[in-house]
């Protein structure tokens, strides 16, 4: 998977890739893309996972604008193209952040599967009028570039966490109120399925995902967000289907902190409303170039 993104990208000057090893599989070593600003860092002995790997690599970055994404994901070549052009051209330079959209596929099939990121694009549409909707409720770090100098002086960085360490970096960006930009653009294409990161999450890691979310509904509601908590029952019954047992005690644990595990009424109708308008939003319009990979 890492040979086939570092294939996708293009030969530009203005690109610069950080290629950060975790610890978490075996030693890689990527082939030779002579036309690719590529840089190799690795945490110290000691320190693991995604959030420690992705704080390294914004340190080390010298870009002005800063991009994430997973190594059992994909890039979409058109979309960082138009996103490099536009940048190129002076557009967003009056923002701090950009959100973008991003596709599906499933492993070892030609087709996209477009039923996980329909949900973020139709959200990402909806959020348009710059609201932090889009910012809080669509954590992965692979939906949005950022100006290194706002997440400089903002000191933003990503949960220490095994898991959800994106969920701590969209609450604090949120709560820094960046000024937000949305493109109509496919950076990322994510992996689902069996081999997929999150497909494979420990009991222990979906309970890691409903302590953070818990502590960020109480960040957002002390910083004056508690309109963009996450509801949590979702979570519970994913951690139910791992441990009924778990599952059960932390529903209590939910009920009796009065912890927010139902979306609104209103945002429940906003959602049905958007998918009876436009139930191919962020579908229809394919990449062409998908899996495309070597």
């Amino acid at each position: 998977m890492l040979d086939a993104l570092l294939a996708r990208l293009p030969d530009r000057d203005d690109l610069e890739v950080l290629l950060v090893d975790d610890h978490s599989s075996v030693t890689y070593s990527p082939p030779d893309f002579a036309h690719l600003r590529l840089h190799q860092l690795a945490l110290p002995t000691g320190h693991t996972h995604a959030g420690a790997a992705r704080n390294l690599g914004m340190s080390a970055a010298t870009g002005d604008w800063m991009g994430f994404i997973d190594s059992d994901d994909l890039v979409n070549t058109a979309g960082l193209l138009g996103l490099l052009d536009g940048l190129a051209k002076g557009n967003w330079q009056d923002h701090d952040l950009i959100v973008v959209r991003a596709w599906s596929f499933v492993d070892g099939e030609p087709q996209r599967a477009g039923s996980r990121h329909l949900f973020v694009n139709r959200w990402i549409a909806r959020s348009a009028s710059g609201s932090p909707d889009a910012i809080v409720r669509v954590p992965s770090c692979w939906v949005r570039i950022l100006r290194r100098c706002f997440v400089q002086d903002q000191s933003l960085r990503f949960g220490s966490t095994a898991v959800a360490e994106d969920v701590d970096f969209a609450v604090d960006l949120a709560l820094a109120r960046p000024r937000t930009a949305f493109a109509n653009l496919v950076l990322a294409e994510v992996r689902q399925g069996r081999q997929s990161l999150t497909a494979r999450l420990s009991t222990a890691a979906k309970v890691q995902i409903l302590q953070t979310k818990q502590a960020a509904n109480a960040r957002l509601r002390s910083g004056g967000l508690g309109t963009w908590e996450y509801p949590l029952l979702l979570d519970v019954l994913d951690l139910m289907r791992a441990s009924p047992w778990h599952g059960f005690r932390w529903f209590l644990r939910l009920v009796r902190a009065r912890a927010r595990l139902f979306p609104t009424l209103a945002e429940t109708s906003r959602a049905v409303m958007a998918r009876l308008s436009s139930p191919t939003l962020g579908d229809a319009d394919a990449p062409q170039d998908h899996l495309s990979r070597r």
